[in-house]
């Protein structure tokens, strides 16, 4: 990946309105994002290391310019950052002083 590719990616912060486990699933969480100037629905496999209510209210950094993808019937509209590896996953959040919407260089 070049530099100039990389420059491309839309990161944003973004804050979690709502949050559910998606249905029939283990780890899907179903999450409504704000992300200042619209809200995305984005759907991601973090349900084995948080609950929904240990989100709603986080801010988190989210991909915006992402091709959307199907997950169990529901469109995820972005992608969360997180880190993923035997241990669980962890979620990259951000401090609250850090306005909705801010991009991420």
């Amino acid at each position: 990946m070049t530099f100039d590719e990389f420059r491309a990616l839309d990161f944003r912060v973004g804050q979690v309105e709502s949050a559910e486990k998606v249905l029939n699933t283990e780890r899907l969480v179903k999450m409504i994002i704000n992300i200042g100037e619209e809200k995305r629905q984005v759907i991601a496999g973090i349900g084995s290391s948080y609950t929904p209510e240990q989100l709603v209210g986080r801010k988190l950094v989210i991909l915006v310019n992402l091709e959307h993808k199907k997950f169990k019937g529901l469109e995820s509209e972005a992608m969360i950052l997180a880190a993923d590896w035997e241990g669980g996953v962890a979620v990259i959040f951000v401090g609250d002083d850090v306005p909705v919407g801010t991009r991420v260089v």
